[in-house]
């Protein structure tokens, strides 16, 4: 009973965490801590097939700018910011604080229907210097095209011709195109969310500053899932407490 509740409610977790859940809650969590061993594991280690690799990220950036020029902004967006792609769809240019360089996550656009983000709350999550010259650029880009149609820019940072947020369906059409181009193993869009969360662990960032950029209800989801990615201890790092201490006040051998 204990494993098929662990599987169950591993399955949901990923649900809620991918926006593929009605739900913001896993039900089978809770069932779980009643009837598992309290010492047992509860990692939930991300597979190798959930993310992109350090090196495959400019590949897929490279293809998308060659390919699908009008997609780039979109794929660095995700792969800079870790945002859900209902967050990514529900953007707006008023959520960008360009002098502050920061982006407001407060909506998301899922199932054809304006929601909270997955957490429930809004968050603030660091722009990149590359992503802010390229949004800015895309601004830019974006405001000419609709000028040449009489029409002023959207107010969402990635329209569709109906200047409403785009349809799931036409993004992963679009996103498994450029993997394909790109030669690159088969991925889900939420990849790029996972890609950004890893990488920044890799990168020696604290998991307090993943878990509120990624907007994570606890940090038991970013150590559960993600804890993996966190580089190893230092051997060396138990000198840094004998330099804190005075040397008058240290034992010679």
């Amino acid at each position: 009973m204990v494993g098929i509740l662990t599987t169950l409610s591993a399955l949901l977790s990923a649900a809620v965490e991918d926006d593929d859940c009605p739900v913001t809650v896993n039900p089978a969590k809770r069932l779980v801590k009643l009837l598992k061993d309290p010492n047992a594991s509860k990692s939930r280690r991300l597979k190798n097939d959930k993310f992109f690799t350090a090196d495959e990220v400019p590949v897929l950036l490279a293809v998308a700018r060659e390919h699908s020029p009008e997609w780039y902004p979109f794929c660095l967006c995700g792969l800079r910011t870790g945002m859900r792609m209902g967050e990514l769809l529900g953007l707006q240019w008023g959520d960008i604080d360009w002098r502050r360089s920061f982006i407001h996550v407060q909506r998301a656009w899922v199932r054809k229907a304006w929601t909270t983000p997955k957490s429930g709350t809004d968050r603030t999550v660091d722009m990149s210097s590359q992503l802010r010259a390229e949004l800015r650029l895309w601004r830019r880009k974006q405001a000419s095209t609709w000028l040449s149609r009489g029409l002023s820019r959207p107010e969402l940072v990635f329209p569709s011709r109906a200047l409403t947020p785009h349809d799931d369906s036409k993004v992963r059409k679009f996103y498994l195109a450029i993997l394909k181009k790109a030669d690159l193993r088969h991925r889900n869009l939420h990849a790029m969310r996972h890609t950004f969360i890893s990488l920044l662990l890799q990168h020696g960032e604290s998991p307090a500053y993943v878990q509120k950029q990624a907007g994570h209800q606890s940090m038991d989801i970013t150590i559960n899932v993600y804890g993996h990615f966190i580089p190893g201890g230092n051997r060396e790092a138990v000198n840094k407490l004998d330099d804190a201490v005075p040397a008058r006040l240290q034992r010679t051998a």
